[in-house]
């Protein structure tokens, strides 16, 4: 089997707990409420914990012996869970929101590190937003297609955030930080120019 899994939820209102269950019992331990992730969820909503929807607090509910993957802008956290495998050894699951802006950042800022990290291989993931105001997505996509087809690092994506706008996300990898973003800013020059 694979040595890793990322599963993304649905993008509709948190599901009542389905998928940490699931992990929950693959992993075979019983899941947990862990009082920080109470604090921050009710941190979101301007409440005491006790206040909130039995929903919203099952987001604080983690099987024991995993990691939470914190989300900086939502209130479901995400999920590192070590899964044992037939052959003895283990494997890793990550859970992360379906929210495509909520997932795309714990992605980048919390999975890929992780895999990188237990693969042996050493580098540094920076990313970057431009918001755009004014054209469409296919229009915008059409203006860039030359940049998105030519580039492999830093990699360029979409995201449209509704009434906020379009944002070009761009994300880079190499052995440090200043080279990461030296990567980006050199494709956001090129992209403000378009």
């Amino acid at each position: 089997g694979a040595a890793a899994v990322i599963v993304g939820e649905g993008r509709g209102p948190p599901p009542d707990g389905v998928t940490r269950e699931a992990i929950a019992v693959v992993t075979g331990t019983p899941l947990e409420r862990r009082e920080e992730l109470v604090e921050h969820i009710a941190s979101l909503f301007g409440t005491r914990g006790r206040d909130m929807p039995a929903n919203n607090l099952r987001q604080a509910d983690v099987p024991a012996g995993a990691d939470a993957i914190p989300n900086p802008i939502g209130t479901a956290p995400g999920v590192r869970a070590e899964v044992p495998k037939p052959d003895g050894s283990k494997g890793l699951i990550y859970a992360v929101p379906g929210v495509p802006y909520e997932m795309q950042q714990m992605v980048t800022d919390h999975v890929l590190p992780d895999l990188l990290e237990r693969s042996g291989e050493r580098a540094v993931i920076v990313s970057r937003s431009l918001k755009t105001w004014g054209t469409s997505e296919s229009g915008l996509a059409e203006m860039i297609a030359d940049r998105v087809d030519t580039q492999g690092n830093p990699t360029i994506a979409f995201l449209a955030r509704g009434i906020e706008g379009l944002y070009v996300r761009l994300t880079a990898k190499a052995p440090t930080d200043a080279q990461a973003r030296a990567l980006i800013e050199t494709e956001e020059v090129e992209l403000r120019k378009i």
